[in-house]
């Protein structure tokens, strides 16, 4: 009987926690790209390519850079720095 409220409880924490917005922290160096802006994408299309962007921060002196956004499903993102984008 133990078991069973356990595996219950397990099954309700799980579905409540993938229905709300989860807040994602993404922080790193970008040496050399000092002073610029980094901005965190993520895409809606798949097919298409389209993406909507989330969150963005100046990269400062020393190349450190702090993202954060709320996301509430699993999907492709990516930052880009200028023209150029890096999968993550």
């Amino acid at each position: 009987m133990l078991l069973k409220i356990y595996i219950f409880l397990s099954i309700i924490i799980a579905c409540c926690s993938t229905a709300f917005p989860q807040e994602v922290n993404i922080a790193g160096t970008a040496s050399g790209n000092d002073s610029k802006e980094i901005a965190l994408l993520v895409y809606e299309d798949y097919i298409t390519h389209s993406y909507r962007q989330l969150n963005a921060a100046i990269i400062d002196k020393n190349g450190h850079f702090k993202l954060k956004c709320n996301i509430n499903q699993v999907t492709g993102a990516f930052l880009r720095i200028e023209n150029t984008n890096y999968q993550i």
